[in-house]
């Protein structure tokens, strides 16, 4: 009897830039009991204040989009109080769409961890949209795609184990939006933020937006030269995707909003990133490293 032989392992690995890279350089052992056991997020209400941020802002900007006129900034943010309650919301209150992703939320498991970090989302929610509406919405690039899932296949830096052979490994992500540098677009707050940082930008060039639920790290820490990092690989997977490299990344972090924000306030809120082939070049190094020793 011929024994068939067994088939060589064409499975190749695949890393998201948020869940594995990421974690992997903030702290090595958790990421190994996170993927290798059953250890549960160490911070759980951060997972479901990011999704509820993200979706948020992306039911405002649809409804935004949608209308031919849509109405001016500050919009109403009424929150409802408690499940069952049916406020009577404008059709664009930022509060009905915060109900939405919230509920949505809550049908996949993922809640609030209690009253108060309910009450902060909801007051956060608001600030971003009003602050920040009238300057982001008109530079996000197209309706029917506001998330971007990205991936590309590289391959794996050798050692030990795998010298003397190719192996691949995936990266992808998933970009929150893209936005274009539009030169006329008047007091355009943002639009000034990325001239300013990036004061070569041509007409059109393309930015890659990421909105953080968190308060702006120290300039030089870990997290700082993470959301860099983030940026830069973003930005390396979305040039397999188009062919050309965007201009710069704009790291927004909600929770330097008030809602009457400062300038202050709103210098750290913004962050602007340049890109260049050499910034992507070193960040993907890195990654591959990281990759190798995943």
């Amino acid at each position: 009897m011929e024994i068939e032989t067994k088939r060589a392992n064409l499975a190749i690995p695949s890393y998201s830039i948020k869940e594995d890279v990421l974690p992997y350089l903030n702290c090595r052992l958790q990421y190994r009991y996170r993927s290798g056991g059953s250890l549960p997020n160490a911070r759980p209400e951060r997972f479901w204040f990011g999704l509820f941020i993200h979706g948020t802002l992306e039911r405002a900007y649809r409804f935004w989009k949608s209308e031919a006129a849509p109405p001016a900034f500050p919009w109403p943010c009424v929150k409802r109080e408690r499940r069952g309650d049916t406020p009577n919301w404008a059709d664009h209150d930022i509060g009905k769409f915060a109900n939405e992703v919230e509920e949505s939320l809550r049908r996949q498991g993922v809640r609030a961890r209690n009253r108060k970090e309910r009450d902060s989302a909801y007051v956060r929610i608001g600030t971003a949209v009003n602050a920040l509406g009238c300057h982001l919405f008109p530079l996000i690039d197209g309706v029917e795609h506001v998330e971007y899932k990205v991936s590309a296949t590289r391959r794996m830096p050798q050692n030990g184990s795998n010298a003397g052979r190719e192996s691949y490994y995936e990266l992808r992500g998933v970009l929150d939006a893209l936005a274009r540098a539009v030169p006329d677009m008047g007091d355009n707050l943002i639009r000034k933020y990325v001239k300013k940082d990036c004061p070569d930008i041509t007409r059109n060039s393309e930015l890659i937006l990421e909105y953080k639920g968190a308060c702006r790290p120290a300039r030089g820490k870990s997290l700082w030269i993470q959301d860099e990092l983030q940026v830069q690989a973003y930005a390396w997977l979305r040039k397999q995707q188009s062919r050309k490299l965007p201009a710069a990344g704009i790291v927004i972090y909600v929770n330097e909003l008030s809602p009457t924000p400062t300038r202050g306030e709103l210098d750290k809120a913004i962050r602007v990133i340049p890109i260049s082939p050499q910034s992507v070049d070193s960040a993907i190094a890195q990654i591959d490293d990281v990759a190798r020793q995943i």
